[in-house]
């Protein structure tokens, strides 16, 4: 724990174990994956780090990113950004914020509303440079039915629509009508 998690007397370790791991791009072999969903406390950056060819073939990322550092040597928001931006990510959502008091503020004023942003779910999808109609439609598919980002599955749609001359853009916006 770090001092940034300060006051939040929940937040302290009670055990630590060796746990032994692979990287992600050594234990399968996946053609294509359309969620890459992760949470686990504080070392996501790394399994990313070593899971790039799985991420070159995935349509979109969910982590927990942090904005403060609740665990000792944790990379924050900025290393993961960097990294899947890198790896032809875009930032499309960021929900779930957790504020928290300044550990000063935490002591002095308890009754104010925490502002500073502590951690929070992020959501990236892959840029359209390279995806083929059917992750286009694979793209958004996920985008509708798992996160309700509607504008980004309308955008894929549209896009499928250019490349293959579809019409799945217009009767997907019928459907809101």
């Amino acid at each position: 724990m770090t001092e940034a998690t300060a006051g939040l007397d929940f937040l302290h370790t009670v055990e630590e174990r060796r746990i032994p791991t692979f990287r992600l791009d050594d234990v399968a072999a996946l053609d294509c994956v359309d969620l890459f969903k992760i949470d686990i406390q504080g070392y996501e950056f790394e399994v990313m780090k070593n899971a790039r060819r799985t991420l070159a073939d995935t349509l979109a990322v969910y982590t927990e990113v942090e904005f403060q550092s609740v665990y000792l040597g944790q990379p924050l928001f900025d290393r993961i950004f960097a990294l899947l931006t890198e790896a032809d990510f875009i930032l499309q959502d960021i929900v779930n914020q957790q504020r928290l008091l300044g550990k000063n503020c935490h002591e002095a004023m308890p009754f104010l509303h925490a502002t500073r942003l502590f951690w929070a779910d992020a959501g990236f999808v892959k840029t359209l440079g390279g995806l083929t109609p059917d992750r286009m439609i694979r793209q958004a598919a996920v985008s509708h039915f798992v996160f309700r980002w509607f504008d980004h599955a309308f955008d894929m749609l549209s896009a499928c629509d250019r490349a293959q001359g579809s019409g799945f853009s217009g009767q997907y916006r019928d459907l809101f009508a």
